[in-house]
């Protein structure tokens, strides 16, 4: 059976690869205990944050940059149901201070690239006054998250977004 990566979905996947080892069984348990955590996860977040926007933005040397993934809107947006702050689609080009100002997102979920520069940059911008005008900067929702696994297409990964969540959001 021939998978096609970009196309599929990250359950047809997993059901795919299941198949071929003869797992089905295995793998449509795992679906029901994933599904169940994920809809617990979205009752709770749906009750603390009804309304609340989020901004994924990559931090890197002076310049941020809109990000996103397939993982993040797929299984944060969509299947977890929370708020973009940037809207439907993000093109990840970059994007001045003042335009995040202009969102004023309620929470931001921030990669900062662990290399000396930007590390100084960003050590130096979390002292701005212009950063602390983000409602974000103010209320403590600036959520430092890697790379791994909110860039990561697979049945794992999204396991521990929701986990991630749940510490970043709920504990």
């Amino acid at each position: 059976m021939h998978l096609n990566y970009e196309t599929e979905t990250w359950r047809r996947q997993l059901q795919i690869i299941a198949k071929s080892l003869h797992k089905e069984e295995v793998a449509n348990k795992w679906l029901r205990n994933f599904t169940q955590k994920l809809n617990r996860l979205r009752a709770e977040l749906d009750v603390q944050y009804p309304h609340a926007t989020f901004l994924f933005l990559r931090k890197y040397k002076q310049s941020f940059y809109l990000t996103t993934s397939r993982s993040v809107s797929e299984i944060f947006f969509q299947e977890l149901g929370m708020h973009s702050a940037y809207g439907k689609s993000v093109a990840g080009g970059e994007i001045k201070l003042e335009n995040i100002l202009a969102m004023d997102p309620d929470h931001i979920m921030l990669m900062v690239c662990q290399e000396q520069e930007t590390l100084y940059d960003w050590n130096k911008l979390q002292l701005s006054t212009d950063w602390m005008k983000l409602k974000a900067a103010k209320e403590n929702n600036i959520h430092c998250i890697s790379t791994d696994p909110w860039f990561e297409y697979s049945a794992v990964a999204h396991e521990r977004i929701l986990e991630q969540v749940r510490e970043l959001l709920i504990e």
